[in-house]
C-alpha cells in the first residue's frame, strides 16, 4: 500500500468538504455567478473578477486566488483553513470579500 496516498486521504476529504461548503455559499450569495468545479478546483466569476480556490494536497493547503485580496495559502489549523500572514480563515475572508462586492 502506498503510504503517501494514505496520508493525503484525510486532507483530501477535508478539502473536498470545504469546497462543497464554499460552493453552496457562493450559490446562495451569487446565484447568477458563473461557476466551474473540477478535480479539487472551484472557480467563480464576479463583477470584481474571477476567484479560484483549489486544494494543494502535497502542501496540505487550500489556495485562493482573489481579484480583491490577491493570492492566499490556507493551512488546516484547529478545525479550519487559516491564513497565518493575513490572520484570517478562508470562510471569513470569502464572506468579507463577497459582502464587499455585493455592496
Amino acid at each position: 500500500m502506498n503510504s503517501h496516498v494514505c496520508k493525503c486521504e484525510p486532507f483530501t476529504a477535508l478539502a473536498d468538504k470545504c469546497l462543497e461548503q464554499i460552493t453552496k455559499f457562493i450559490d446562495e450569495k451569487l446565484p447568477d455567478a458563473e461557476t466551474k468545479e473540477s478535480h479539487g478546483v472551484f472557480a467563480f466569476k464576479t463583477d470584481a473578477g474571477e476567484f479560484v480556490l483549489n486544494r494543494q494536497v502535497p502542501e496540505k493547503q487550500m489556495w485562493l486566488s482573489s481579484p480583491v485580496s490577491g493570492p492566499s495559502h490556507f493551512d488546516y489549523i484547529e478545525g479550519r483553513f487559516y491564513e497565518k500572514n493575513k490572520k484570517i480563515g478562508l470562510s471569513e475572508l470569502l464572506e468579507k470579500e463577497i459582502d464587499h462586492i455585493l455592496k
